[in-house]
């Protein structure tokens, strides 16, 4: 099987029109459930992370067989006309030049669509297209720069505008409805000259927290945001950096060498695990898969040459934890099946990249 939808030319905007908006602001587009099961103590495994023979970039796309893979750099600008698809064995089935080129590609779910930007030479500016993985139309999806996107299941997607911080929209892949699932309403207190906020909705868009920072990068409050009900909420949210997952309420944090767990609809902080000692973790080196499943963090700084010092991975769904010693690199994607990942290091301009064949029990 070959990645053919690359070798097809995205349409100009004036070709096909975007998304169409749907007006529903502050309302989710899937029914708020219920508490998920209670979080718990995690159950300590053993688990590997196995180089494969692929030599990538920065930018990957999975095969639906799982037998290939497509991948290109980001880096330098027009890096990303080029691309390369590769066979289960690392070998090249053949190079593609795009006249457009793809940048900042993401593959849904299941695997079966990606979405992925695109500068036009016309007018200079970005545009978002979505094509299925096995081929057929390539169309629009949004005009102008994203600032940040999740997948919110197999066929929707969470975006918001750099021009509209804090406005998030939902746009159905296949049928191209945009629905405006969050705006932002009048914080709990007044920003101090120079504070700014920054905004991120739960998986099940039930939930927004509204981190706010002071002038000088210093961290000031969050608040945590009832999406159903319109109201801000009493919760003890974390100081440190957290991890939201993109499906379901759940939020992750470090504190000292406890790792806390809560669900965003009873608020009760939960010790999941405790780490092997206290450490900084890699910058940019915790991600969670993209069904929420699992989430990975590392430890230790990174470039080029250098390796983090360990990568913890956690299985939300089984209850376990695994504490993987001097990994090639940290944890960045993984493939819709869930077996192989894209282990990354820190570069100067973009990261450097392997494959490898993860297993967790």
């Amino acid at each position: 099987m070959c990645l053919s939808v690359l070798a097809c030319t995205p349409p100009t905007p004036a070709e096909q029109t975007p998304a169409r908006t749907v007006t529903n602001p502050t309302a989710s587009s899937t029914a708020p459930a219920a508490c998920a099961r209670p979080l718990t103590a995690l159950r300590a495994v053993s688990a590997s992370l196995d180089l494969l023979p692929h030599h990538i970039a920065d930018q990957i796309i999975f095969g639906l067989d799982g037998a290939f893979v497509a991948t290109s750099g980001s880096y330098p600008l027009g890096a990303g006309r080029h691309w390369w698809e590769l066979d289960a064995a690392g070998v090249t089935i053949r190079q593609l030049d795009i006249p457009q080129g793809y940048g900042r590609v993401s593959q849904s779910l299941d695997g079966t669509q990606f979405i992925f930007t695109a500068l036009v030479a016309t007018t200079g500016g970005l545009v978002t297209y979505v094509r299925d993985t096995a081929g057929g139309a390539t169309r629009v999806l949004a005009v102008g720069e994203l600032a940040w996107e999740s997948w919110i299941d197999a066929d929707s997607v969470l975006l918001e505008w750099r021009d509209t911080p804090g406005v998030f929209h939902a746009i159905q892949t296949r049928s191209l409805v945009d629905t405006t699932v969050f705006r932002p309403t009048a914080p709990p207190t007044v920003a101090a000259s120079g504070d700014t906020d920054s905004f991120s909705l739960s998986g099940d868009l039930r939930w927004a927290i509204i981190d706010r920072y002071h002038g000088d990068g210093s961290f000031a409050r969050a608040d945590l945001y009832d999406v159903r009900s319109q109201t801000y909420v009493p919760a003890a949210l974390p100081r440190a950096e957290s991890w939201l997952a993109p499906r379901g309420d759940v939020l992750v944090w470090i504190d000292g060498t406890q790792l806390l767990a809560m669900h965003l609809c009873d608020r009760r902080v939960v010790t999941i695990a405790t780490l092997p000692k206290i450490a900084t973790v890699t910058e940019g080196g915790a991600h969670w898969s993209s069904d929420g499943r699992y989430l990975s963090f590392a430890y230790g700084r990174t470039d080029e040459l250098t390796a983090p010092e360990r990568v913890i991975v956690l299985d939300l769904d089984h209850g376990t934890i695994a504490d993987i010693a001097a990994p090639w690199g940290f944890v960045r994607q993984w493939s819709p099946g869930l077996d192989v990942v894209v282990l990354s290091r820190n570069g100067y301009h973009t990261s450097v990249d392997r494959l490898a064949r993860f297993s967790m029990p």
